[in-house]
């Protein structure tokens, strides 16, 4: 990596190998995503993911490729999200093993961490806190 020749002290130019190495986990994140929420979908007869309609928010796979944090959330507002968390941790040797016979060509697929994602429940709250204080704002 060298500095670029502009003005600005963070521009860097990147080789077009750092590049790749930069895009690539993003690129295996989004794959891991879309093929995880298939499985739970279509593959995992657990009764405790049974109509939880869990979906999976996003995943982050670390730079190493080694390990991948797995988001998901549900609509369900009672859900009880330990144990969808310990169902989804129990089922990730399966989900892995999946993962391995679909993509096929070499490809080690990550260790799989679950956890809850509850940014849907916050922004919520945040958006009913907001329309609070506007109503007692406009009844002033």
């Amino acid at each position: 990596m060298k500095k670029s020749s502009t003005s600005n002290p963070k521009n860097y130019e990147f080789s077009w190998q750092q590049r790749r190495s930069l895009r690539r986990p993003l690129r295996i994140a989004e794959t891991l995503r879309e093929e995880i929420a298939d499985i739970i979908e279509n593959s995992i007869w657990d009764p405790r993911l049974h109509n939880k309609w869990i979906t999976i928010t996003e995943t982050k796979v670390s730079t190493d490729l080694t390990e991948a944090k797995v988001y998901f959330s549900t609509p369900i507002e009672n859900a009880n999200i330990t144990e969808l968390e310990d169902a989804l941790r129990g089922a990730a040797p399966y989900i892995r093993t999946e993962i391995s016979h679909r993509l096929q060509g070499g490809f080690i697929v990550p260790k799989l961490k679950f956890l809850h994602d509850d940014t849907i429940q916050t922004s919520e709250k945040i958006e009913n806190l907001i329309d609070l204080a506007a109503s007692r704002r406009s009844n002033d």
